[in-house]
């Protein structure tokens, strides 16, 4: 990995040396070539390729998107390499910055490095958790293979397995530990902050199935953070309609979409958008001379995945939480609050229901059509399968019918075998 030799080249020794590393945009945020995971994306249900386009891709990019078993064998595996380089660079920053002692002049810079270094651990940890571990269950926990754990910068640590209970509680100690450090406000948003780190708590133990800390955790981003964006002043003329580092960004993280000039938003999807929604024309545009749709509705401004915690993401989680709690009036308080934002001036009726279980499904389908290209949806589809919303993905090629039941052992991705081979001790998901 390339980490280990510019390290040798030039050594940090310094604070700013330690925040500079963290300050890297494309290894920490994924901004640029080096973008954050993106398999969850490429197997999820939010795109469709035709067949000419899923010829033209490459050899592992079509098995991933057919859930193909093994499909990235004899390839480095960006989804897996770029979050432990995050975590490598994380843990170059902790272990420099502990020799380094605080004190009245250097405390802010010095804390503002160990918080923001606790919390992109963090941050990459749950990435790769969604990925190649199984879906949180507190009753299969302690038995559930989890991620290698790496806690040093040593890059020739040997490798093994945690269990999943020993994996989110590394998560949860890094952003709990992180939010001593943290400051409430920060001068760019690439920089981690209370609230960023708040949101991904709220992120994590929602997929935990925890609704009461997910509560507490969005509601304390929200405390810090909840101007949303009125869609109606937006142009849906200009490419990419919404700009980054918007006000309701928290923290910008981005992925690299590899299929972005072929992907073709799923009709159904497409569909569930009623003619006054504004995220119908923001999101969407018509490409060529097909009535095919393609996403432009990225909060990064660009053809980069926005992946970032958001005041959107957050009104979404509370809302979802309190509905389960069966909290209905400040459930809908904040979905009507996010939905006024995003229907034309006047056009839209406010949504109330006495029935828990319509709150709820009305949530989630605001859910899935706010949160679309985020990397967000494949995790949605691992938690929910374990509940009545479970779905199965089905794909077109070449005549054939391909599937993806809700509970197939497929929702977890298969370690790249290059990495089992320099690490035999690490067993293989089954896939």
């Amino acid at each position: 990995m390339s980490a280990k030799t510019n390290q040798s080249l030039v050594v940090p020794q310094t604070i700013s040396d330690f925040q500079a590393i963290l300050d890297n945009l494309n290894y920490m945020n994924g901004e640029g070539t080096y973008g954050r995971p993106m398999i969850g994306l490429m197997a999820s249900d939010d795109y469709y390729m035709l067949d000419a386009d899923y010829n033209s891709r490459s050899q592992w990019m079509r098995n991933v998107y057919l859930w193909q078993s093994f499909p990235y064998t004899g390839v480095d595996l960006p989804d897996w390499d770029y979050p432990y380089r995050t975590i490598y660079y994380a843990n170059s920053a902790l272990e420099g910055i502990s020799g380094i002692a605080p004190n009245s002049d250097n405390k802010s810079a010095w804390e503002n490095v160990k918080g923001s270094a606790l919390y992109f651990r963090a941050f990459a940890n749950f990435e790769l958790c969604q990925l190649f571990c199984p879906v949180y269950d507190s009753a299969s926990m302690e038995t559930d293979l989890g991620l290698p754990l790496r806690l040093s910068a040593d890059a020739n640590e040997p490798l093994s397995r945690s269990n999943i209970k020993k994996t989110y509680e590394q998560i949860l100690n890094d952003l709990s530990e992180a939010l001593r450090f943290l400051p409430k406000m920060v001068a760019y948003k690439t920089r981690p902050s209370m609230g960023a780190a708040y949101g991904l708590l709220g992120r994590v133990y929602l997929n935990m199935g925890s609704y009461k800390n997910a509560f507490l955790y969005a509601d304390s981003c929200l405390s810090l953070q909840h101007s949303l964006i009125d869609y109606n002043t937006l142009s849906s003329s200009s490419t990419y309609p919404i700009v980054q580092y918007n006000q309701e960004v928290v923290i910008d993280h981005n992925f690299y979409d590899a299929n972005n000039s072929v992907e073709k938003v799923d009709t159904t999807l497409y569909n569930l958008y009623e003619a006054n929604d504004l995220r119908k024309s923001l999101f969407f545009k018509q490409f060529g001379a097909t009535s095919d749709h393609r996403f432009y509705g990225s909060y990064t401004g660009s053809s980069l995945r926005f992946s970032g915690i958001s005041v959107n993401e957050m009104l979404l989680i509370r809302a979802e939480c309190n509905a389960r709690l069966a909290h209905l009036t400040s459930a809908l308080d904040d979905l009507n609050e996010l939905l006024i934002n995003r229907y034309k001036s006047g056009t839209y009726t406010a949504y109330y229901s006495s029935e828990s279980q319509d709150v709820l499904n009305k949530i989630l389908l605001e859910r899935r059509k706010e949160l679309v290209f985020r990397n967000i949806r494949w995790q949605d589809l691992r938690r929910l399968n374990k509940q009545s919303h479970s779905i199965t993905i089905k794909r077109i090629i070449g005549g054939a019918t391909y599937a993806l039941s809700p509970h197939d052992s497929r929702y977890v991705f298969p370690i790249p075998d290059n990495v089992v081979s320099l690490n035999p001790q690490i067993i293989q998901n089954e896939y």
